[in-house]
């Protein structure tokens, strides 16, 4: 099965805290498929259909949690493609991925 996660910011996530993570946690560990997106990488595309600009995610040990290379990379990635998101539709371009 697959699952889409919006989540906050991910330098924001606590992963001793936050549910998110641990609805994450489960569904990997039932061997679901993951993605994340962020609230402002969510629209409706011109046929009003939904769509996101998601990423996959990955469960990585507490070893590798924000503050981590791979997290902050991560991080980086969901900021950037938010960003051209957001000049995409600020021009009328569509840059969602069908969700």
């Amino acid at each position: 099965m697959r699952h889409l996660f919006v989540i906050d910011p991910i330098e924001r996530l606590d992963p001793e805290k936050d549910s998110t993570i641990a609805f994450l946690r489960e569904a990997a560990r039932r061997g679901h498929e993951l993605a994340v997106c962020t609230i402002d990488t969510l629209g409706l595309g011109p046929d009003g259909r939904p769509h996101a600009l998601a990423i996959p995610a990955r469960i990585v040990p507490a070893t590798d949690a924000p503050g981590s290379a791979d997290a902050r990379a991560a991080a980086e990635s969901a900021h950037r493609a938010g960003a051209a998101h957001r000049a995409g539709a600020a021009d009328g371009r569509n840059g969602h991925a069908a969700g």
